[in-house]
């Protein structure tokens, strides 16, 4: 902490350049030694263009996909469990993993080094005259919102942190006590309140020149001052329903308000970041987040808490049975179906057993290789025979063999991994579509439409404040936001694999597979009904908690990991599965993350005063129930 703030105090409006695609576009106060009215613009821009506040970055998501990040303990992206070694290490958190401390744990100290422009900021605008302040408070308004928003998300992560006197570095403040976490919480909604209602009268304040600068500052919505206010409105109600666990008075107030005001987002609120990621991915990915998932590329397939709940019935896909999302979210196996990761080793050994007996006659390796070779022709030609059209030849079959029984699943080598056609003829269960994820230009998600309405449910089903409609029509009504919300994730991408190495699949069946169709309106609103009534018929509140849940699980998937492990803590749902390794069967909860080992020595008096905190197992402060298990006593069927 003490190198944050002498950072602050030393430098004031010296501050790291942009990428060169915002410098192009964009004011940058240092470089082009701009009059004031434009060093406030730049600074709002380079908070908003500030990786991690809300782009995402390649070192937090390859951390996080490592098997053991939050991905993987919250079951939200997860290595198939023949890949032991990963799972059998869960239960020695404490001494061994981080994962988590590079990944979410990096937010401690970058949250206040990424949001220090608005100390600078603080101070122009108390010495600034009138004329000053009134072309720029709304800059100050909006990063101030910025700034609440990463505090609160800390808060979801540490607990305790340096809140009510920090960023003050320029006046002279280098060592932060930590504020108690409830109170943090209620200071800032406040904070959120009144910083929100002050937007729009401040953005109408600004002579015509200062809305154009707006306009070409603002990275995110272009000016459009009203999805700013919508934005920080459903953040707010995020917060105020984490807070209603522990504080239900306080939190009421302010969702009451913010349903009042009916001024939650309209759309979704998703943006175009400066530079181009497309070509980035294709070639490794750059420092995006993007990097991170073509490194983990052995950690994105789907756990059965998130497949199993899509899927009913056949491992096939079933218009009008099956969750209309599944194949624009997730890949086909090399059968065709979708079948995802039961969190269980003795499965997947079996799977793994039985794929050997069909492929070589025996499930023992080292057979003679004549006796080998003749099965592998049998297989073959029984394989052409059944499938006049997908004719393999002698070397592809000795390919798609060797590929597709080495590890029950893709084989964790890189050079396969850009390779989505591979992916489709050899594994065995289904990732997530990867053309939707990665192999895109994806854009900046900040909130949609689909999860405002499950955070409406919640309110509805707690009888937390007046929505208008029931908990069951709130969900039905994420359903069918969130099926039209990844369907449109998915046509952003231009990516068109070739297949080159298995016939199984030609191109136009290849392009089928990764840029499937959004269904009717009718095929939408028969799986919402759907949900609604399987909601409707939930026989305990508990079980109604565990649908919403279920339902975020599956629309944020691997975009909002932070916050599904947030959720997942705050409300014990959805029940995970048991992880059964060679070492025996592991329910680990992972509440919080430690602090940076820094804090100890460069802000140690403050440090002792929650060190009986800094561990994996004391709950955040909005945790009702914190003897609650996440898990199931048993796997999902």
């Amino acid at each position: 902490m003490k190198k944050i703030f002498v950072i602050i105090l030393s430098t004031c409006l010296m501050f790291s350049g942009c990428q060169s695609e915002l410098e192009e576009k964009f004011y940058d106060p240092e470089k082009y030694e701009a009059p004031e009215s434009i060093v406030m613009s730049g600074m709002f821009a380079k908070t908003v263009n500030q990786w991690k506040i809300f782009i995402q970055d390649y070192g937090e998501y390859w951390w996080g996909l490592s098997g053991t990040g939050p991905a993987g303990y919250a079951q939200i992206g997860v290595r198939p469990m023949v890949y032991d070694a990963i799972y059998n290490t869960w239960d020695d958190m404490q001494n061994w993993n981080d994962n988590f401390k590079n990944s979410i744990g990096t937010y401690f100290t970058h949250m206040y080094e990424r949001n220090r422009l608005w100390g600078v900021m603080k101070t122009k605008m108390e010495t600034g005259n009138a004329e000053f302040v009134k072309e720029n408070q709304l800059y100050f308004q909006l990063t101030g919102i910025i700034k609440e928003y990463c505090f609160l998300r800390n808060v979801d992560a540490f607990n305790s942190i340096p809140y009510s006197t920090a960023l003050r570095g320029i006046d002279g403040v280098l060592f932060t006590e930590y504020d108690d976490p409830k109170e943090i919480y209620i200071t800032a909604l406040q904070n959120l309140k009144d910083l929100t209602g002050k937007l729009q009268s401040s953005f109408n304040g600004m002579s015509d020149a200062s809305k154009t600068m707006f306009a070409k500052q603002d990275i995110a919505f272009k000016g459009d001052v009203s999805k700013w206010i919508q934005w920080a409105e459903a953040m707010r109600l995020k917060f105020a329903v984490r807070l209603s666990s522990v504080d239900e008075a306080e939190a009421k107030i302010h969702i009451q308000d913010i349903l009042t005001k009916n001024s939650l987002p309209a759309q979704d609120l998703c943006w175009d970041p400066p530079f181009t990621t497309m070509e980035a991915t294709l070639a490794g990915g750059g420092e995006t987040w993007t990097r991170g998932f073509i490194e983990r590329f052995t950690s994105y397939f789907i756990p059965n808490v998130i497949m199993k709940r899509m899927n009913y019935g056949t491992p096939v896909y079933e218009p009008g049975i099956d969750d209309p999302r599944l194949p624009v979210l997730a890949m086909p196996t090399k059968w065709g179906d979708y079948r995802g990761v039961r969190m269980d080793r003795n499965e997947a050994m079996e799977v793994q057993k039985a794929e050997k007996l069909i492929y070589y006659g025996t499930d023992v390796d080292g057979q003679n290789d004549t006796l080998k070779n003749q099965r592998i022709e049998q297989l073959r030609q029984t394989y052409n025979q059944q499938h006049p059209n997908d004719t393999m030849t002698v070397q592809q079959w000795g390919l798609y063999r060797d590929k597709a029984t080495t590890n029950y699943t893709i084989v964790n080598n890189a050079s396969y991994r850009n390779n989505l056609d591979v992916m489709l003829g050899i594994n065995a269960v289904s990732c997530y579509n990867m053309k939707t994820l990665v192999f895109n230009e994806p854009p900046v998600y900040m909130s949609s439409l689909a999860e405002t309405d499950l955070l409406l449910a919640e309110i509805a089903q707690r009888n937390l404040g007046s929505t208008g409609k029931s908990a069951a029509d709130h969900i039905a009504d994420a359903v069918k936001h969130s099926v039209h919300f990844w369907y449109e994730y998915n046509k952003r991408s231009t990516y068109e694999p070739e297949p080159v190495e298995f016939p199984k699949y030609s191109k136009e069946k290849v392009k089928e597979i990764l840029s499937p169709s959004e269904p009717s309106a009718a095929v939408v609103n028969q799986y919402a009904d759907f949900i609604k009534q399987q909601y409707a018929g939930a026989a305990t509140i508990d079980d109604q908690i565990e649908i919403i849940m279920q339902q975020k699980y599956i629309h944020l998937n691997m975009i909002g990991i932070y916050e599904l492990w947030a959720e997942l803590r705050r409300t014990r749902h959805p029940k995970l599965e048991p992880v059964t390794t060679s070492n025996g069967t592991f329910k680990r909860q992972i509440e919080r993350v430690v602090y940076p080992a820094s804090e100890q020595s460069v802000n140690m008096d403050n440090y002792k005063k929650v060190q009986d905190q800094d561990n994996y197992t004391s709950p955040i402060f909005w945790v009702k129930n914190p003897s609650e298990s996440f898990y199931r006593n048993n796997y999902i069927e």
